[in-house]
């Protein structure tokens, strides 16, 4: 199911969605990135829904509705390798 949902490029971002793992920052970063380079590189993050953070919800709704973001919350361990080794940049 991986190589049919993220067959385009993509940064992968790994953890618990909350205030600690700096995400409204990685979004920021990565949309700045898209404008400025012209790439339609999409942004992965693998982790489960944490604290602190129910109105970032919003920035993911909206980037995930056009297709731009993916969430993904409950990965196996396979599927994470294969995210790790197909993305073009891990974002930690």
């Amino acid at each position: 199911f991986i190589e049919d949902r993220f067959n385009d490029e993509y940064l992968i971002a790994v953890g618990t969605v909350e205030p600690r793992k700096n995400y409204r920052t990685i979004i920021h970063a990565w949309s700045q990135y898209r404008k400025s380079s012209g790439r339609d590189i999409k942004l992965v993050i693998v982790g489960g829904e944490g604290w602190g953070e129910d109105n970032l919800k919003d920035h993911f709704t909206t980037y995930c509705h056009k297709g731009d973001m993916f969430i993904l919350s409950n990965a196996s361990f396979n599927e994470l390798i294969e995210l790790y080794s197909n993305a073009r940049a891990c974002i930690a």
